[in-house]
């Protein structure tokens, strides 16, 4: 177990952006997403704090859910004395590092702990080790997490996220 939480930190040492959220993740949830999970729409923000919601795949007793991320560069974006455009939110947004949380069992259970030992939780931190359900700490989101990435780093995420610094 130590091992595996000492290769986990090394790896998130400066971060994760949306990007890398998609990569490393598993295939499982990749395929999930692309499947199960059609929606995905920002419904609330609060300064660099976004919030999105989800549906539930089929079978699920929830019919939503709801993921939080926060942009660490959207201060540093609304404070500029420029204004922002499309590139400059691609890289400072979409392609700058975040914190996120679901409300989800999966990630609560599975990856919230890897989370919180590569700096990347927002809300509560985890420190159970998921000696359950990830022993191996594989992965790094759910699929409704993906969804939300996948939109971020959409063209039409970008145009959505500049809007909110403007």
């Amino acid at each position: 177990f130590a091992h595996n939480v000492e290769v986990a930190k090394d790896k998130y040492k400066k971060g994760i952006t949306p990007q890398q959220v998609i990569d490393w993740s598993l295939a499982i949830d990749r395929e999930r997403t692309n499947k199960q999970i059609h929606l995905c729409a920002p419904f609330s923000r609060k300064a660099g704090v976004q919030r999105f919601i989800t549906n539930a795949s089929e079978g699920s007793p929830d019919k939503r859910h709801y993921v939080t991320v926060e942009f660490n560069n959207f201060a540093a974006l609304v404070t500029a004395p420029r204004k922002v455009g499309a590139k400059l939110s691609r890289e400072q947004l979409a392609n700058g590092t975040i914190k996120f949380d679901c409300d989800c069992g999966r990630h609560t259970f599975w990856f919230r702990y890897l989370a919180t030992i590569g700096k990347y939780a927002l809300g509560r931190l985890e420190s159970g080790f998921p000696k359950i359900r990830n022993p191996n700490l594989q992965g790094v989101a759910c699929k409704h997490v993906l969804r939300v990435m996948q939109f971020i780093t959409s063209p039409s995420g970008v145009q959505y996220m500049r809007t909110q610094v403007d």
